[in-house]
């Protein structure tokens, strides 16, 4: 960009970054399951994926790029909150002893805490708040 402020420097814009985290506390064993599978799913669509240009070492070599997630507040007007772009999941922690050990029948966790960080992919510019 031009500068027109001799004694200012922009050296461009970062991308955001967010940060969530849950208590989670199933009450039956369809919750517990329903938990896991969440994690599950979260682990796998941000991990890269092996691209499938060959079975040589250098395509066994080449990644496909981890899932992007798009982000909104279920039941909120999304007028008077964040502007989300596109993310990608940078980290993703589930505690299943966040209070020590705790488990309910059948060895499941009685509280799962997730923590989960995001970079969205594009930048917010001007644009994105007019009009």
């Amino acid at each position: 960009a031009v500068n027109p402020h001799v004694a200012l420097k922009f050296d461009g814009v970062n991308l955001k970054e967010h940060n969530f985290s849950w208590v989670l506390s199933p009450r039956n064993e369809r919750e517990a399951q329903t938990i896991r599978d969440m994690i599950r799913s979260i682990k796998s669509n941000m991990a890269p994926s092996y691209s499938q240009q060959g079975e040589s070492s250098v395509g066994r070599n080449l990644l496909n790029y981890p899932s992007l997630v798009e982000v909104s507040f279920v039941g909120l007007n999304q007028d008077y909150f964040f502007y989300f772009k596109p993310a990608f999941i940078t980290s993703f922690t589930a505690d299943f002893t966040p209070n020590g050990p705790a488990f309910n029948k059948g060895g499941r966790p009685a509280i799962v805490n997730l923590s989960m960080s995001l970079k969205e992919a594009q930048i917010h510019t001007r644009e994105d708040y007019d009009g």
